[in-house]
C-alpha cells in the first residue's frame, strides 16, 4: 500500500511553510512525493491547473507494480464556488476529498502572520492525516470482496441512481466520521436497486439493459499499470482508487446479455465507443476499461 496525496489551491507563504516541513507528516512514512501546486490564481482553479493536478498524480503511480494498492487523497482549498465544484468533479470517483478553509493571516503584523500560519498549516497535517485514515477505512470495507455494487463501471452499468450514490458517498466522506457506516448505507441502497441474480452461479447483478455484471471469479485482467495513449490520467487514476481506497486494478466484471447480444459498443474509460469482441461476453473493469 501507498499514499498518494495531492495538496491543491494554496498560496505561496502556505506552500513554502509545507516545504520546510518533512513530506511524512503530511503523506505519511509509505508514500509518493507529495504534490503541491501553488495557485497564482486565488479564488479560482483554471482547466489548466486542474489538468496539472492530474498529470502530477498520474505520472507519481504510472509504472507503480500493479499489485500494490494505492491510497489517493486530495486536499484543496475550498473557495466555495463554481471553480470549486469543477475540481472535486475532477476528483470523481478515485480520490478522497478533503477541503479545507483559504488562509486568511488576518493582521499585517510579522509575528501574528508567522503564528496564523504555522496554526494553518498544522491543520493541514490534521486534515491530510485524518483524510489518509478515511482511505484506509474504505479499503478495509473493501477487503476481502470479490463482488461489490460500489465497484461497479459508472459508464457501463445502465443505472438511475448509481451514479449519484456514488457521488453522495464521495462528497459526504468529506465531513463524515463513520466511512463504514456511509459505505454501507450505499452498498444497500444499490442492493436493493439491483438485487443479487440467484441463477447465475457467481456473484451477479442486472442494469437497466437488462445486462448482467458478474463477478469474474479468480480471472483477472482489468486496467494496465501505466499511462499509455490513448488512455488520460484519469484512467489510470479510477483503476487505482474508488474513494479515496485502493482497488485492485486487476479487478473487472465479466458483461453478459440476459438474452439476444450485446450492444456493438462500450463507452470506455475515456469515453471512447469499443467494440466488444464477442457478441456474448465483455470484460469491463470499475473504471470502465472495456477488454
Amino acid at each position: 500500500m501507498k499514499n498518494l496525496v495531492a495538496l491543491c489551491g494554496f498560496e505561496a507563504q502556505v506552500v513554502n511553510e509545507i516545504r520546510r516541513r518533512s513530506s511524512k507528516r503530511f503523506a505519511g512514512k509509505n508514500s509518493f512525493p507529495l504534490i503541491i501546486l501553488e495557485n497564482e490564481d486565488p479564488y479560482a482553479y483554471s482547466e489548466k491547473y486542474i489538468s496539472n493536478v492530474h498529470s502530477q498524480m498520474c505520472r507519481k503511480i504510472s509504472g507503480h507494480k500493479i499489485l500494490d494498492k494505492i491510497r489517493i487523497l486530495a486536499v484543496f482549498v475550498d473557495y466555495r464556488n463554481a471553480d470549486t465544484e469543477r475540481l472535486v468533479k475532477s476528483f470523481f470517483p478515485f480520490a478522497m476529498l478533503a477541503p479545507v478553509r483559504y488562509f486568511d493571516p488576518v493582521s499585517n503584523a510579522k509575528f501574528e502572520e508567522r503564528r496564523k500560519l504555522v496554526e494553518y498549516v498544522n491543520m493541514l497535517e490534521t486534515s491530510t492525516n485524518r483524510g489518509l485514515k478515511k482511505c484506509g477505512q474504505v479499503e478495509d470495507y473493501f477487503a476481502g470482496k470479490r463482488f461489490c455494487n460500489l465497484f461497479l463501471p459508472i459508464r457501463n452499468f445502465r443505472s438511475k441512481v448509481l451514479c449519484d450514490i456514488i457521488d453522495r458517498i464521495q462528497s459526504d466522506a468529506a465531513n463524515s466520521n463513520d466511512i463504514y457506516d456511509l459505505l454501507q448505507k450505499g452498498d444497500k441502497e444499490l442492493n436493493s436497486a439491483y438485487p443479487r441474480l440467484k441463477d447465475q452461479g457467481k456473484p451477479s447483478v442486472k442494469d437497466e439493459r437488462r445486462l448482467i455484471f458478474s463477478s469474474p471469479g479468480n480471472d483477472r485482467h482489468g486496467m494496465a499499470d501505466r499511462l499509455v495513449k490513448p488512455h488520460n490520467p484519469i484512467c489510470l487514476l479510477s483503476a487505482r482508487a474508488r474513494f479515496g481506497g485502493g482497488l485492485d486494478p486487476l479487478f473487472h466484471f465479466d458483461c453478459t446479455p440476459e438474452r439476444g447480444g450485446l450492444p456493438d459498443t462500450f463507452p470506455n474509460c475515456h469515453d471512447r465507443p469499443t467494440r466488444p469482441k464477442s457478441e456474448k461476453h465483455v470484460n469491463i473493469a470499475a473504471n470502465d476499461y472495456v477488454r
